[in-house]
C-alpha cells in the first residue's frame, strides 16, 4: 500500500495536462489562508478548513478558533508559546529538552493534539514552533479528529497555513529589540519566476543574548531562546486545473528553558540524593547544577502537494520528506555535584503520503475519500548517563552509562466522510477511519560506547483500529447554527523505548492504544448584522485506557491509566460595537476525572525532602494538565490620526490550578497574565511601529512541572515581563 500510494502521488505531476483542455474550469476553493474581509461595521467572516475543505468557520460542526496574521501581529503572538493567550482551555506543558505538549480540553498527553502545516502532518510536532513571516492564519480544531486528520489526533488539531507566493513581486522586512537583550528580524519576499511559476521566502530569527536567570554553580546565563527558520513556497498552476505547490521548511531551536532543574511554585525544594537533604534553589529562574542544560532541536521537511481538478471531482496528492534531530543535556539530581548528568541525542526521519479525492465546489453532497501513509525511523543514539548514577549502573569511574535504542512504525490508512443534505436547512455527516499501525522496537545498553551482552533485544506489536464520526447540522435561522456530533478519537500504542537494564522480552513494556468517544453539541449565532457572534460548545469524552507520562526508576515511561470522564463547556465572544472597536472574550470550562486508575503514583514529599510515591487509585482525581477554568479577554482600538493609525490591544489571560499528577498533590496555583501591544501604520501605508509587554504583572509561574522522583517536582517557568519594539516597512 505504502508504494502504490507514493507511486500513485508521483504520477499525478505526470498527468497529461491535454487530457482537460476542453473541459471547463470548476471552481477553485477560497484559500484558507486568506484574510479575512469585514462586513459594512461588522465583525470578519472567517475561513477554516476543520473539514479538509475550505468553509465558513459560522457552519462547520466543530469547535474552532481561527487567528489571522492580523490579530496574531496586534496581540504580540509570535510562536506556538503564545496559543494559550488566545485559546482559553487550551493549555501547554513544557518538557525535558524544550519539548511541547499542547492540551486541549485537558487532553494531550504524549502528542495527542496534531501539527498540520499547509495540509502536511508535521511528524515532529513536540517541537516549539516559531510562526513564519509567511504565516497566513493559525487554525484550533477541538476535540477528536481522528477521522479526517489521523491517528493521535484525539485531543485536536492545530492548523498552520501560509501565504501563496504572487507573481506581483514585494519585500516585507521587521527589525526589533526586547529586553533580555533580545534581537529580532523577519522577512518575506514573493516574486515570479515565469509564467504561472511563483515563488517566496520567509525568514525568521529571535537571539535571547540575555537570560531570565543564572546557574549559581557555573556563574553562567540561564534561560535563553535562540530561534531560526526558513520557509520557501514555489507554486507552478500549468493550466487552470492544476496546482504544484514545493514547500521547504527548516526550523532550529536552541534553548535551556525546559532543561534546567529548579523547584515548581508551592514545593518545599528539591533533594540531594547524594546527602540525603532537601536543599533550596536561590532566586527565581535560577538552577545550581555542575552543568550549564541546554537543548537544540532542526526539522527539516520538504513538501509537495499536487491537486489536479478533474470533471467529477478534484484529486490530491500530499507528500512529504522530514527529518528531525534533537540533543539535550541536563543535570538529572539538580546539584552542584557530578551525580547524574544526561547526555541525549535523538534522530528521526519520516516519510507520509497522502492521496485524496473530494467534491468540487457547488457540489450538492460534500465528500472525501482518502489513503494516508506514514513511515517513520527513529534512533535515540544514545542516552548517556555519567558521573557517580553511571558508576552505580555498572560503568567505570569516569565512564558513562548508554542506552540505544531504535523505533519504527509503519502506519496505513483510508478514509471516508460525506456530507449530505436532507433539507434545506438540515444536513447529516458520515464519516470513517480504518488504521494499521505496526511498531517495532530494537535496542541495547551500553558502557564506554560497547554493548554489554544480554542487553540486545526486540520486540513488534500491530495495531488496527477503526475511527468514526456522525454529526446532524440545522441553519436554525440566517445566522444561528446548531449541531450535535458522536466521534471516536484513537491514539496509537508502541513502546518505551528507553530501558535501563537491557531489551530482554521481560524488560520491554508496551503502552496499548487509548481511545475517546466524544459527544458535542454547539451553537453558533451572529447578531445585529454580525456586529456580535456568540459561540458556545458542551461536550462529553468517555476516555479509555488513556496514556499518562510519569517518572519511573529514574526514567520517564507512559502507562495506560484505566479510564476517566471529561465533560465541559467552550463560549466565544466576539464583538463589534462600532467600527473601530473588537471586543473579544472566551470561557472553558473543565471537569476532568479519572474514572479509574488502579496503581497510579501518589506522590508525597517525606520529611527529608525526598519526593515519594506509593500506589494508589486515581478514581475521582483530576486529570493532569485540566484546569477547571480558563478565561481570556480582549479589547482592540483603533485611532484614526490624519492618515496614521494607531492600534492598541489589551489582553487577559486567567488559568485556574491545574495538576502535575494523578494524586493531585502537586498543583499549579491558578494565575493571571496581562499583556498589551500598540501600532502605529505611518501615512505613507508602508511602514509600521510597534512595541509590546507581555505579562505586565512580571507573574512567576509553571509553564510546565515535571516529576522526577526523589529529587522533586521541577519547574519549567513561563517568561517573566518581556517587552520590546519593532519596525516594520513594505518595499
Amino acid at each position: 500500500m505504502s508504494r502504490a500510494l507514493i507511486l500513485a502521488g508521483t504520477a499525478l505531476a505526470l498527468l497529461p495536462l491535454a487530457a482537460h483542455a476542453q473541459t471547463a474550469a470548476a471552481p477553485q476553493d477560497p484559500a484558507p489562508a486568506a484574510t479575512p474581509v469585514a462586513t459594512e461595521g461588522g465583525l470578519s467572516e472567517i475561513i477554516v478548513t476543520a473539514q479538509r475543505r475550505t468553509e465558513s468557520a459560522q457552519k462547520v460542526p466543530v469547535a474552532v478558533q481561527s487567528f489571522d496574521a492580523g490579530k496574531l501581529a496586534a496581540s504580540g503572538a509570535v510562536s506556538t508559546l503564545d496559543l494559550p493567550s488566545l485559546v482559553p482551555g487550551l493549555t501547554l506543558q513544557i518538557g525535558g529538552g524544550g519539548s511541547e505538549s499542547i492540551f486541549i480540553r485537558g487532553i494531550g498527553n504524549g502528542g495527542t493534539v496534531l501539527k498540520y502545516v499547509d495540509g502536511i502532518l508535521d511528524v515532529a510536532g513536540g517541537v516549539s514552533s516559531i510562526f513564519g513571516s509567511n504565516l497566513s492564519s493559525v487554525e484550533v480544531d477541538k476535540g477528536p479528529q481522528s477521522t479526517l486528520f489521523g491517528r493521535n489526533a484525539t485531543g485536536g488539531v492545530v492548523q498552520f497555513h501560509t501565504k501563496d507566493p504572487s507573481a506581483n513581486s514585494a519585500l516585507e522586512a521587521t527589525v526589533g529589540y526586547g529586553n533580555y537583550n533580545t534581537i529580532s528580524a523577519s522577512a518575506y519576499g514573493t516574486t515570479g519566476l515565469a509564467p504561472n511559476l511563483t515563488t517566496d521566502l520567509a525568514l525568521s530569527y529571535e537571539n535571547q543574548g540575555s537570560g531570565w536567570g543564572h546557574n549559581l554553580d557555573t556563574g553562567n546565563q540561564l534561560y535563553r531562546n535562540n530561534r531560526f527558520s526558513v520557509r520557501s513556497k514555489t507554486l507552478w498552476t500549468p493550466d487552470d486545473t492544476t496546482r504544484v505547490i514545493l514547500s521547504i521548511d527548516h526550523r532550529y531551536v536552541r534553548t535551556d528553558v525546559g532543561n534546567a532543574i529548579g523547584p515548581a511554585v508551592g514545593t518545599p525544594g528539591l533533594y540531594n540524593e547524594v546527602t540525603g537533604t532537601s536543599f533550596q534553589v536561590p532566586g527565581k529562574y535560577n538552577t545550581d547544577t555542575n552543568v550549564d542544560p541546554y537543548s537544540t532541536s532542526e526539522i527539516n521537511i520538504i513538501g509537495l502537494t499536487i491537486e489536479k481538478t478533474l470533471a467529477f471531482a478534484k484529486l490530491s496528492s500530499i507528500t512529504s520528506y522530514q527529518k528531525t534531530n534533537l540533543h539535550l543535556l541536563l543535570d538529572y539530581d539538580g546539584t552542584p555535584l557530578d551525580f547524574a548528568t544526561v547526555n541525549r541525542s535523538d534522530q528521526n526521519t519520516a516519510v507520509t503520503q497522502e492521496l485524496q479525492l473530494s467534491n468540487l465546489p457547488g457540489s450538492h453532497i460534500k465528500w472525501v475519500v482518502g489513503g494516508f501513509f506514514l513511515s517513520e525511523n527513529s534512533w535515540m543514539r544514545p542516552f548517556n548517563f555519567s558521573g557517580e548514577l553511571a558508576t552505580i549502573l555498572g560503568a567505570p569511574t569516569g565512564g558513562t552509562y548508554g542506552v540505544d535504542s531504535n523505533t519504527k512504525l509503519q502506519s496505513y490508512a483510508i478514509y471516508a466522510q460525506t456530507t449530505v443534505p436532507l433539507t434545506e436547512t438540515t444536513k447529516i455527516t458520515l464519516g470513517g477511519r480504518y488504521t494499521i499501525d505496526h511498531n517495532s522496537l530494537y535496542g541495547f545498553d551500553q558502557i564506554n560506547s560497547a554493548t554489554i551482552p544480554g542487553t540486545p533485544g526486540s520486540a513488534s506489536v500491530t495495531f488496527r483500529k477503526p475511527t468514526f464520526r456522525a454529526d446532524v447540522e440545522q441553519q436554525i435561522t440566517h445566522g444561528s447554527f446548531g449541531y450535535a456530533s458522536f466521534s471516536r478519537g484513537y491514539n496509537s500504542g508502541g513502546f518505551n523505548n528507553l530501558n535501563v537494564g537491557g531489551y530482554a522480552p521481560a524488560n520491554i513494556s508496551s503502552v496499548r492504544p487509548e481511545t475517546i468517544d466524544a459527544y458535542e453539541v454547539g451553537l453558533k449565532n451572529n447578531f445585529f448584522g454580525n456586529k456580535l457572534r456568540v459561540n458556545i460548545a458542551g461536550f462529553l469524552y468517555n476516555y479509555q485506557n488513556l496514556q499518562q507520562q510519569i517518572y519511573q526508576s529514574g526514567t520517564l515511561f507512559t502507562v495506560n491509566a484505566a479510564a476517566a470522564r471529561i465533560k465541559g463547556i467552550d463560549l466565544d465572544i466576539e464583538a463589534r460595537p462600532v467600527r473601530d472597536v473588537v471586543i473579544a472574550g472566551g470561557l472553558g470550562y473543565l471537569d476532568a476525572k479519572y474514572t479509574n486508575y488502579p496503581d497510579a503514583p501518589f506522590y508525597s514529599f517525606a520529611a527529608n525532602g525526598a519526593l515519594t510515591s506509593t500506589a494508589g487509585n486515581g478514581a475521582g482525581k483530576e486529570l493532569v494538565s485540566a484546569p477547571k477554568l480558563g478565561l481570556n479577554g480582549s479589547i482592540r482600538h483603533t485611532l484614526h490620526a490624519g492618515d496614521a493609525t494607531f492600534q492598541s490591544v489589551v489582553s487577559a489571560t486567567y488559568t485556574a490550578k491545574w495538576y502535575a499528577d494523578a494524586s493531585n498533590n502537586i498543583a499549579e496555583p491558578a494565575h493571571t497574565l496581562v499583556n498589551f501591544t500598540e501600532t502605529l501604520s505611518l501615512p505613507d501605508g508602508k511602514t509600521s511601529i510597534a512595541g509590546f509587554v507581555k505579562n505586565i504583572g512580571n507573574v512567576y509561574y509553571d509553564a510546565g512541572i515535571n516529576i522526577l522522583s526523589p529529587v522533586g517536582a521541577f519547574s519549567e517557568p513561563g517568561a517573566p515581563r518581556t517587552y520590546g519594539v519593532s519596525v516594520t516597512r513594505k518595499f
